[in-house]
């Protein structure tokens, strides 16, 4: 009863080893997380808090917000740190002592033989059991904060293309509305005699083309919603995404001039190399294998070694006998020399890979940077030249319209081009918003994977 009793007190002690583990992982998770913008972490947002954000008009802010605390994936990943808590209180546990016993019936008696003993390579190697666990703990930690700030960035890049994709389908209904209108007029100027059918027909085409790009937009919207709504956790009717509630978080524009404003894009190499999380997981990874490798020598001779107490109680004479005992395999065959070598080939194949990471995340953030400058020169010149340009020569066919100096297909014809022109805006809008998300993500330190659809 008192050895139950032991054992309980031991399971107990145990278990909330693990949960302290557990809580003091979670908060240098989330003083990682605040140190790199994202903060309320813990909390959890139900599903008639999230009907009401998607109400009151569902902004970027809100969708991180959803993305925190109601997609199940963040969960999920905040969940892992309690497997790798648990392992690392394993890790620093004793091996339960082996308790062996035999009876043997002879004529002259009974002969007992037990035994008690305890694992000798595990108590000399626990030491590095303990520093190769709390190393796999930090790659751990490393591992769930950027799963988590991959869930913020995908959330406001999913916000911004919903919220673009919406406005683009307006202007694409503009259009087919205009091309509409352009095919009505030259209808009624064929019966009246005074265009040519071929004009008619290449209206006609025009109008097609432009209803085939509408349904295209549609397509795009759809997806947009989608991605969206997969990125909040959002689950499908009625939690449908409505058009307004994103046009009303931008209170009807696009127009953004501060694409750069904030953002310093000086040594950005040295910067996202330090903020990296998967540089810190892979020095984590290397840690660890550092201690496998220093194990892996060991583990032949010593692991399965126990030394112990023995007890014998003879059959004849009934006297019992006591002393130690001692249990070490022979290294004939295998003396752990394979097992050597193959740690130590895994540790510089991971030193390696470290160094070819940090390298590609060099030549990533300069690529983004660069990338992220060429877009908003575009968009800048889009917005402040070309709109501009398309607007005043709308304006002078309207007032030549006015004067009867040019036909009302004439007026159509520039105000499709002057969509056209707000269409090329709103897309490198689109770009670039995406590259600023990509390199916000980089110098935050999830620089492993792009955000969003940002073609070059």
């Amino acid at each position: 009863m008192r050895l139950a009793a032991g054992s309980l007190a031991l399971v107990l002690c145990a278990c909330a080893s693990s949960a302290e583990l557990e809580r003091e992982s979670r908060t240098r998770v989330q003083d990682d997380l605040q140190q790199r913008g994202v903060a309320e972490l813990d909390a959890s947002i139900d599903k008639q808090q999230a009907r009401a954000l998607l109400e009151d008009g569902l902004s970027e802010d809100d969708a991180v917000r959803l993305a925190l605390g109601h997609n199940r994936r963040t969960r999920a990943a905040l969940a892992r740190l309690g497997v790798g808590a648990g392992e690392l209180a394993a890790a620093g546990l004793w091996a339960n002592p082996v308790f062996n016993g035999q009876l043997l019936f002879f004529d002259g008696g009974t002969e007992i033989d037990l035994g008690i003993s305890q694992s000798i390579g595990r108590t000399l190697l626990m030491p590095l059991l303990k520093r190769k666990s709390e190393a796999e703990q930090r790659e751990l930690e490393a591992t769930v904060t950027i799963e988590i700030l991959d869930a913020v960035h995908r959330a406001r890049a999913a916000h911004v293309q919903a919220t673009l994709a919406w406005r683009d389908l307006e202007l694409l209904r503009a259009q087919e509305s205009s091309a509409q209108g352009a095919e009505e007029l030259m209808r009624d100027l064929e019966q009246a005699g005074n265009v040519t059918p071929v004009r008619v027909a290449a209206t006609a085409a025009e109008w097609a083309r432009r209803q085939l790009e509408t349904l295209e937009g549609e397509r795009t919207w759809l997806h947009a919603q989608e991605e969206l709504q997969r990125a909040c956790g959002l689950e499908g009717d009625p939690w449908e995404l409505r058009p307004e509630a994103l046009v009303r978080s931008l209170g009807g524009r696009v127009v953004d001039t501060g694409l750069l404003e904030g953002l310093d894009l000086e040594n950005i190499e040295a910067r996202v190399l330090q903020a990296s999380l998967p540089l810190a997981a892979s020095r984590a990874r290397i840690d660890a294998q550092a201690e496998i490798a220093g194990l892996s020598g060991w583990k032949g001779r010593w692991m399965d070694s126990e030394v112990g107490v023995a007890a014998l109680k003879e059959a004849d004479s009934g006297s019992y006998g006591l002393g130690p005992a001692l249990r070490i395999p022979l290294p004939v065959v295998d003396a752990g020399g394979a097992g050597a070598h193959a740690a130590r080939a895994r540790l510089e194949s991971l030193i390696q890979e470290h160094e070819a990471l940090a390298l590609e995340l060099r030549s990533k953030a300069r690529e983004t940077r660069e990338r992220l400058r060429a877009l908003a020169a575009s968009e800048k010149h889009a917005r402040e030249v070309l709109l501009p340009a398309e607007r005043r020569l709308l304006e002078e066919t309207l007032r030549n319209f006015n004067a009867m100096q040019v036909g009302a297909f004439d007026v159509l014809r520039v105000r499709i081009a002057e969509i056209d022109a707000e269409r090329a805006h709103v897309n490198l809008l689109s770009r670039t918003r995406l590259a600023r998300l990509e390199l916000e993500a980089l110098l935050a330190g999830t620089g492993h994977a792009k955000i969003g659809g940002n073609a070059p």
